[in-house]
């Protein structure tokens, strides 16, 4: 363990011997510890060469059996002894009841920042992972309590200890107490994270009928790491991305709504779901343009059955929830006689059905793009709804196409990420 983390043991050790037996009682330690590949150590002695995982809590149990909510998880994928992947969350509070309830669903409110922050904000925010007690918690009996009595936090300040450690490769570490020789040895993937939290009460409610708040901080942290893609023989390089996320508060809690935050957390208990949902992305451009247009008559036909069959309705209910709630015509129509460019085309109107409408959105998309390529590709293009077109109009017009190349990313990118759905249509005609 670094001489950071070894610090921190030092100084919960001291808090204990100071009347630090409140951990557990006013106070809640939170700890993980993940070792994939090799460790040797000598605080404590320790010789690893495995998948080794470490997780453990320390917290007050309050009235009927309630507890303050932790939440870690841990992930590990592998195709081959040199392309490994891991992913850990770990948080505390609010931030632990909102990974878990979210878990893979898309971020609330994904394009209004703002209604996010004041949704977290608020005096009554969706998630509070405050517990409510009907009685003020007491302590057992004993010497040590009558010496140091432990209260929860009211009004007083806290300090908060919230911390992560990690390596990724070699790591070799001397702390100066083994002279010479190194207290710590790794190689491979090493992570800590430790929390130590006060827990703080809040009176609720009357004087006749009280209740009691108890809540302790918001805190959160990610890791997501892995090697992407790794070259031939002639070529020995590796692509490597590594994504880390560690915040306290609201800034927590935000955080946790993000779905690509909580993506480090996702379970992958489907060892062919990764490639199931990366399977549309590595389509050709020819082929996926097939296959969404495929989806339209299977659509049609699933809303023949929904009446007579309720699997064929739940899937039109999926498919329909594909559609995002902002998605709107921001692109124009355009038409293309050389040498004049049209963008004044009328707008030939949408389906009433949501999965219909997504689908035109993107067939739309995809027909302007390539009229517009099909213009600017043309060395007779002059004109602009027939007026000449300067060089402005056409840097405009190329950065318009641009524009709509993104669009159209995105919006197969949804797809690739929400294709559960898609497949299970097909599926329901070969079952």
């Amino acid at each position: 363990m670094s001489s950071f983390f070894r610090s921190v043991g030092c100084a919960l050790l001291l808090s204990v011997a100071l009347g630090g037996c409140a951990i557990g009682y006013t106070r809640t330690l939170f700890v993980t510890k993940t070792n994939l590949g090799f460790e040797v150590s000598n605080t404590p002695p320790t010789f690893q060469l495995a998948l080794a995982r470490t997780e453990g809590v320390l917290g007050p149990q309050f009235e009927n059996g309630q507890k303050l909510p932790v939440m870690a998880s841990f992930k590990f994928r592998t195709s081959g002894v040199f392309s490994p992947a891991v992913g850990s969350a770990f948080a505390t509070g609010d931030a632990a009841m909102m990974m878990a309830a979210l878990y893979g669903d898309e971020t609330p409110l994904k394009n209004n920042w703002q209604a996010r922050a004041d949704l977290v904000r608020s005096e009554n925010p969706p998630i509070d992972s405050a517990l409510v007690l009907k009685r003020e918690p007491t302590f057992s009996d004993n010497l040590l309590f009558d010496l140091f009595p432990p209260k929860f936090q009211r009004t007083d300040v806290r300090p908060i200890f919230f911390g992560t450690d990690t390596s990724l490769g070699v790591k070799v570490a001397w702390s100066g107490m083994t002279g010479t020789l190194p207290d710590t040895a790794r190689f491979g993937y090493n992570r800590t994270e430790l929390a130590l939290v006060p827990i703080a009460m809040r009176q609720a409610g009357t004087s006749a009928d009280p209740t009691f708040n108890m809540k302790m901080a918001s805190l959160m942290a990610t890791i997501d790491s892995g090697v992407t893609d790794v070259q031939g023989p002639s070529s020995p390089t590796f692509g490597y991305q590594h994504i880390q996320y560690f915040a306290t508060g609201h800034a927590a809690t935000l955080l946790s709504m993000q779905q690509d935050v909580r993506r480090a957390m996702l379970a992958r208990l489907d060892p062919n779901k990764e490639i199931q949902k990366q399977l549309f992305g590595t389509l050709g451009e020819r082929e996926k343009t097939v296959a969404v247009v495929l989806l339209g008559p299977l659509y049609n036909e699933l809303l023949k059955k929904q009446n007579s069959d309720p699997v064929a309705k739940s899937l039109v209910g999926r498919l329909d929830a594909l559609e995002p709630p902002e998605l709107t015509r921001d692109f124009k129509y355009y038409s293309y006689q050389s040498p004049n460019l049209d963008d004044n085309v009328q707008d030939p109107g949408t389906p009433l059905q949501p999965f219909s409408r997504l689908l035109d959105y993107r067939n739309g998309l995809e027909l302007n793009i390539r009229v517009l390529e099909q213009a600017l590709d043309d060395a007779n293009l002059a004109q602009l709804n027939n007026t000449p077109i300067t060089p402005q109009v056409k840097q405009r017009l190329i950065q318009t196409l641009a524009d709509m190349k993104g669009k159209l990313r995105a919006f197969d990118q949804r797809l690739a990420e929400n294709a559960a759905p898609l497949r299970d249509a097909v599926d329901y005609f070969y079952r």
